[in-house]
């Protein structure tokens, strides 16, 4: 690696960089316009996908009906993001701004963490230009609709900073209650505590602290459900729309990490022999969120909450000595890989193509 010349130059000029004081503000705030650029959106608001969250805004807690198919009538607890938008008084145009914010907290967020979590500049810098590179660090900026993934993996990813036990409460509370998902992505939260963390004095705490959070979500959920009617229709989540998905099961997958499956994959096979208990619970995690992500149409966007195993998996090998060495440069590699592999967004029996903006522009002309 260190007789790699491109490679070393690269690493020459981001050690120049990230030697700047504000380097992950200034980084955070530039990669917005590198996904825009390499994965335009349609930029077309279309209100009949903003109206449920409007209304919602004006009585988080008021039961409505909406058909049993639509991303409306899984908005019940969601009113996270309902409330903001009432306390805020946004419009359409400020929530989508505000999941812009939301996306540019990603990438500060994840440099943080790695940069906290592993002491290494150049190990964060690869990780952020990872990040916006795969979908998790786009979703943000590319899918028009009220959905609040780059904020819940914010909220996921500052609990792996081993803070006090309220907000780590808090962190995974808030995140369900944004959306379902990140009840199921925190599992990811419960194993760094329990393995990752177990050297950690008060790591048992931690645990507790985590399954409490699950346990009120449940209890306030079941409360909302009894005392104002809400509910959340299961339409669109079954194995019809699993049938559909799995026609591009093996896109969907890559396209959770693209080049980052290097790190995921080296560090399973790292723990392969030596940690075999936590890497059925690990894997067992995992393929919770796949049969979730596979049960839903919007399947790309549902493997999302795969993100923090990324993060898990850089961390690990960062302390494990035989790798400690080789994770810099595998996460290098991985960032070149996502950033040539194009930008794919599959949902049900479809996998479309968001275009670079040059080419989108040359499709307009010629077909307007």
């Amino acid at each position: 690696m260190e007789n790699n010349i491109i490679y070393s130059k690269i690493r020459s000029i981001t050690k120049t960089f990230v030697e700047i004081p504000s380097w992950k503000v200034m980084l955070s705030l530039i990669l917005p316009f590198v996904v825009l650029f390499f994965a335009t959106p349609s930029f077309q608001i279309i209100n009949e996908h903003w109206d449920p969250i409007i209304k919602q805004a004006e009585n988080p807690f008021l039961s409505r009906n909406y058909p049993a198919h639509s991303h409306a009538s899984k908005l019940a607890f969601r009113f996270i993001p309902a409330i903001i938008v009432g306390w805020l008084h946004l419009s359409i145009k400020g929530i989508i701004i505000w999941q812009y914010i939301n996306g540019a907290l990603l990438f500060y967020v994840s440099a943080l963490v790695i940069e906290k979590l592993t002491k290494n500049k150049f190990l964060a810098f690869y990780t952020i230009m990872l990040t916006a590179f795969i979908f998790s660090g786009k979703v943000s900026f590319i899918n028009f609709k009220d959905t609040f993934d780059s904020l819940i993996l914010v909220l996921l990813l500052l609990c792996f900073l081993n803070p006090n036990k309220i907000l780590l409460f808090l962190l995974i509370l808030v995140s369900s209650f944004i959306d379902e998902r990140a009840l199921v992505c925190s599992g990811f939260i419960f194993l760094y505590y329990f393995y990752l963390q177990i050297e950690h004095k008060k790591y048992r705490l931690y645990l507790v602290t985590i399954f409490f959070s699950w346990f009120i979500y449940f209890s306030i959920r079941t409360f909302l459900a009894n005392f104002f009617g809400l509910q959340t229709s299961t339409g669109g989540v079954d194995f019809k729309t699993m049938s559909l998905n799995l026609n591009f099961a093996p896109l969907s997958i890559w396209q959770a990490f693209e080049g980052g499956w290097i790190v995921v994959l080296i560090f399973i096979s790292s723990i392969f022999y030596s940690h075999r208990f936590f890497l059925i619970l690990l894997l067992g995690q995992l393929l919770i969120i796949l049969f979730i992500a596979f049960l839903v149409f919007d399947v790309t966007r549902s493997l999302v909450y795969l993100y923090p195993l990324l993060i898990i998996a850089i961390v690990f090998l960062n302390k494990n000595i035989l790798h400690r060495k080789k994770i810099e440069y595998y996460t290098f590699l991985a960032m070149i890989i996502s950033f040539l592999y194009p930008s794919y967004c599959s949902a049900g029996d479809t996998n479309n193509w968001l275009l670079p903006l040059p080419l989108k522009l040359i499709f307009e002309y010629f077909t307007s």
